[in-house]
């Protein structure tokens, strides 16, 4: 047994042997050899960093999933204001998830996100593997969320076309089939989220999977666009929808003289209260016509942009009126300015009756310029066998 009586004293003698840097490396050694030391401190800083990890990750599920809630809950209050039923808002959500946006609100006002989700819900196997039956129920489903969405946008002029769902039922579209020379004519008997149907004015053959080139006139400009057929069926055609429709040019219209009554109108977006409520007309005449152009003689300023209220008295006792915008504005004499106005907001029928009237007009200034020419040759004639 030790005598820690005669230990002690040897212990401190033969610490007061070794100088502080020998007393330092001794206490190190003490720690490697028991486990310590640098390990411990590495184990410490991986720790904290793990713990670190751990806690951000937390912090970034709780705010998805906060985001998701208010996501879910204005998806709903949306739903809710449009008057969705309980199976348009399951169909919509779809819809959005097909789509990939991040926020699902996102299709009630981004007609494209709302486009692009219907495309691939409608090419899905689920939807596919339907019979008829259910892919003409989807398919009028879909038409109703469109419609109450306010997407349904194929009758304003100036609307940028995207896809051929846009076109509306009763269009007249330009058609040209491949191995044919001549191009004819189609009317849209029927325009689903599935397919458009059209009904050739002349007898076609075609086949399933040719593809059609098909020319759509949108109040001014001209669209053009590829589409599959799917089936010919008593005297009609199913195509297939395009979403990729290409914008070709403004149509052009021929310039007509002409020298017709008119009324014309400012209507200002805003204007002050103690202006008249209702629009003060003045008279004015319409001197070219060149389908929705206008070259209208009227004592009134309006400045370029700016919105005008037009009335025109027509052949037969016929008046038509409509919204137009200021393109071009000119001071004349004695108050009697030229403005060149164009009509806006036209669907198919209203621009197909200003084609009308713009051929009949040219028509009539053709007969009318031919008609000294025709007298004098008939002068001649007589003064010859004279």
């Amino acid at each position: 047994m030790i005598d820690p009586v005669m230990t002690a004293p040897a212990l401190g003698a033969l610490a007061q042997a070794y100088g502080p840097a020998e007393r330092w490396a001794g206490a190190r050694n003490w720690n490697t050899s028991w486990g310590l030391g640098g390990s411990v401190t590495w184990w410490i800083i991986v720790s904290t960093i793990l713990v670190t990890l751990v806690a951000v990750l937390v912090i970034l599920i709780q705010q998805r999933r906060q985001r998701e809630r208010r996501s879910r809950l204005s998806f709903l209050a949306d739903s809710d204001c449009v008057g969705l039923t309980d199976e348009e808002r399951n169909l919509l959500s779809y819809v959005a998830k097909a789509a990939g946006v991040g926020s699902y609100e996102t299709v009630f006002t981004m007609e494209a996100a709302f486009e692009q989700g219907m495309t691939a819900l409608l090419h899905s196997e689920h939807v596919t593997s339907m019979s008829e039956e259910g892919r003409v129920y989807m398919s009028a489903l879909l038409g109703s969320l469109r419609d109450k969405l306010g997407f349904h946008l194929a009758d304003a002029q100036e609307t940028m076309i995207s896809s051929s769902r846009q076109i509306a039922q009763g269009a007249r579209m330009s058609v040209v089939q491949r191995g044919e020379p001549n191009p004819f004519e189609v009317t849209v008997a029927q325009c689903t989220a599935m397919e458009l149907v059209v009904e050739p004015e002349v007898d076609v053959e075609t086949g399933q999977g040719e593809s059609w080139l098909v020319r759509y006139c949108d109040g001014g400009s001209i669209w053009e666009f590829n589409a599959p057929v799917l089936r010919q069926r008593d005297g009609k055609v199913a195509l297939g929808h395009s979403e990729h429709v290409r914008f070709i040019n403004r149509r052009r219209f021929p310039r007509i003289k002409v020298r017709r009554e008119a009324l014309v109108a400012p209507f200002p977006f805003s204007r002050t209260s103690h202006q008249h409520d209702t629009p003060e007309f003045l008279p004015a005449t319409l001197a070219e016509l060149a389908g929705p152009g206008l070259v209208l003689e009227a004592p009134i300023q309006l400045g370029v942009g700016e919105r005008a209220l037009v009335v025109m008295k027509m052949k037969q006792q016929r008046v038509i009126g409509g919204l137009g915008k200021v393109r071009r504005f000119t001071a004349g004499p004695s108050g009697m300015n030229v403005l060149a106005v164009e009509l806006v907001g036209l669907n198919a029928s209203e621009m197909a009756e200003l084609v009308r009237e713009t051929n009949a007009a040219a028509q009539e200034d053709k007969t009318e310029s031919t008609a000294p020419a025709r007298a004098a040759a008939a002068v001649a004639v007589q003064t010859a066998s004279v």
